[in-house]
């Protein structure tokens, strides 16, 4: 962790502060009603797997305005 930070605040850092940065937190950000419902879904037991094995795409599904515009098999990290 060379930012010092643990991989709850690297999730807040990459969604709801980044929304906020850009200015567009009314509509990104987070998952919640009137929201533009963009999503990704890991492949990962839990959040913190994702930062901690790198060079691994762990995107198995990525949602854009509702939409599934992505849909992929597991890693071979995580397949048991």
């Amino acid at each position: 962790t060379r930012l010092k930070m643990n991989p709850q605040e690297v999730i807040r850092a990459t969604t709801t502060t980044a929304a906020r940065a850009v200015v567009r937190e009314a509509s990104v950000g987070t998952l919640a009603p009137g929201r533009k419902g963009d999503a990704v879904i890991w492949a990962a037991s839990d959040y913190a797997h994702v930062m901690y094995h790198f060079g691994v795409n762990h995107a198995m599904t990525v949602i854009k305005n509702g939409q599934v515009v992505v849909k992929n098999l597991p890693p071979k990290c995580f397949v048991h």
